[in-house]
């Protein structure tokens, strides 16, 4: 499966190399000198809303192709209710959708 633009510029974002999958290195390195968070702060404030929304849309994205797998007989709808379900937890979907039934 190829990577949607949002994977693709958070990757390349945050770990430099285009990749949506950071390698061990890449992810020790990070970790050990908080390399992704300096790129992140080194970014201007454009650009890190830029960086959240794709990555939001990424995330959004990878949950829905879960949720159709586990229900492919969902529509377009239950399967944006499954995600939002799964994004803002039981308790707030819940407030938010009462009387809303969906399983994730």
């Amino acid at each position: 499966m190829r990577c949607g633009r949002g994977e693709a510029f958070a990757a390349k974002t945050l770990w430099g190399n285009g990749s949506t999958h950071a390698t061990f290195s890449q992810r020790h390195d990070a970790r050990r000198s908080g390399g992704a968070i300096r790129r992140i702060r080194r970014m201007q404030p454009h650009q890190r809303l830029e960086a959240a929304l794709e990555m939001s849309t990424a995330l959004r994205n990878t949950l829905a192709s879960g949720v159709r797998s586990r229900h492919p007989d969902y529509s377009a709808e239950q399967v944006s209710l499954a995600v939002s379900r799964l994004m803002f937890g039981d308790k707030l979907f819940s407030e938010a959708c009462p009387g809303v039934d969906i399983d994730v």
